[in-house]
């Protein structure tokens, strides 16, 4: 996370080996969050993200190119500005004496910046609120490796010219690489209130908790960007540790399916923890079981699937793999006796967007055959009537496969699918 403006995580193309890209024989502990190419800790850039060296060094390479041409451009700035300031003193209309800054301010308040950005901090100095200006400077000084000055720079704008709020990914960044965790944690705090469906925001949050031992935190956010997002990437497996630390192994097979749901290619490292988990008795409970054919009529634009739910409503729901959990509609809780007051408010992905619901657990959905446990839901105020959705937090624990010419969709529990062929995205 030495960005604050990462690339966005694409989907891997090429067929994934079981070990690392780079080492051969060396197991994969991950994927990078650039390129998802499966690597190792050896190869692992030393960040708060999950970076394979190739990709760290191209990210320092763009940085260097971009630092190079504007500390070209500011050494023959800083030319032409000396000349202008010898020419303005010899007539009377210099700037103040040193140490008073723009508007009067000490030089405290402005902090000088290297020389590559001289020319671009005399402008600034003439226009101290021009926000296009100051973004400029304080951006370049976080990306010429000056978190401090960054800090200091954005604080003295604040402080004379009003709120910046689009320097708040830059502080969050500066106060990061400082070490800085409860700062960090103020600024990404704020950029969660201003913009809540951003998945982005929610992890780097939860990275900031983790470093300080706030796990509860951690895994709150973690899971919020998953949900918010279902193809994050490395996220999956950060949730997964934060559970094993926190005593609950057995939470991390969600967030580790639903990873393999989506990544079938790059799925080795998570298939291994799922075996472990799977293995545990204390998570039998989470293992999806039995298989099951749904007929569809082609061309339909959705797909009812008759559902179970708790051993005693019977119900229709729609299948819908672009929920990140199931979704109840107000008038199914109240059949099934839930009382969701005390569930936690939180948004949720659906094929139709982001929606606000409160979020619990149900104790069993059956389709047919299948049978899955302790399976995450949500309740969505605006969904009308009886029909629900089958989202992932059902579907993922399953092999799942689209015949469109049969008009059927077929899951099996995965330790009972058969090797006929590759699981549908």
């Amino acid at each position: 996370m030495n960005d604050p403006e990462h690339p966005a995580p694409t989907r891997k193309a090429d067929a994934a080996a079981p070990a690392c890209v780079n080492h051969r024989g060396v197991p994969a502990t991950g994927s990078c969050i650039d390129c998802l190419k499966e690597i190792c800790a050896v190869c692992t850039a030393v960040s708060l993200e999950q970076i394979c060296t190739p990709c760290a060094r191209a990210r320092r390479d763009r940085r260097a190119m971009r630092n190079g041409i504007v500390a070209s451009v500011g050494a023959l700035a800083v030319v032409a500005v000396g000349v202008s300031l010898w020419l303005a003193r010899a007539s009377g209309t210099g700037p103040a004496p040193t140490g008073q800054g723009p508007a009067g301010s000490s030089s405290a308040d402005a902090p000088q910046v290297p020389a590559q950005f001289a020319a671009l901090d005399a402008e600034l100095a003439r226009e101290p609120c021009d926000r296009q200006r100051a973004y400029k400077l304080i951006d370049g000084l976080y990306h010429a490796s000056e978190p401090r000055l960054t800090l200091l720079r954005a604080e003295a704008f604040v402080r004379q010219c009003d709120d910046f709020t689009e320097l708040l990914p830059l502080t969050y960044a500066a106060h990061r690489d400082l070490s800085e965790w409860d700062p960090a944690i103020a600024d990404v705090s704020k950029l969660i209130e201003l913009q809540p469906h951003d998945k982005d925001y929610r992890w780097w949050r939860g990275q900031l908790y983790e470093h300080k031992g706030q796990l509860e935190l951690a895994a709150r956010d973690y899971d919020q960007s998953i949900v918010i997002e279902p193809k994050v990437t490395n996220i999956p497996f950060n949730l997964a540790s934060v559970y094993e630390r926190l005593g609950r192994p057995c939470d991390g097979i969600f967030p580790l399916t639903q990873f393999a749901y989506f990544y079938p290619r790059a799925a080795n490292p998570a298939n291994k923890r799922l075996s472990t988990l799977y293995a545990n008795p204390a998570c039998s409970a989470f293992v999806g079981t039995g298989q099951a054919t749904i007929p569809f009529t082609a061309g339909a634009a959705a797909v009812p699937v008759h559902v179970r739910i708790n051993g005693q409503l019977d119900a229709t729901f729609l299948l819908d793999t672009g929920a990140s959990v199931v979704v109840l509609t107000q008038a199914l809780a109240r059949k099934l006796s839930l009382d969701p007051s005390a569930w936690p408010e939180t948004v949720v992905s659906t094929a139709g967007g982001l929606r606000a619901v409160r979020r619990g657990t149900l104790d069993e959905i059956d389709v047919q055959a299948l049978r899955a446990r302790q399976v995450p839901c949500a309740i969505a105020p605006d969904l009308p009537g009886d029909i629900g959705l089958l989202g992932l937090s059902f579907l993922s624990r399953f092999d799942l496969r689209f015949d469109a010419t049969r008009g059927k969709v077929t899951l099996a529990a995965r330790h009972e699918a058969k090797k006929d062929g590759p699981p549908a995205p």
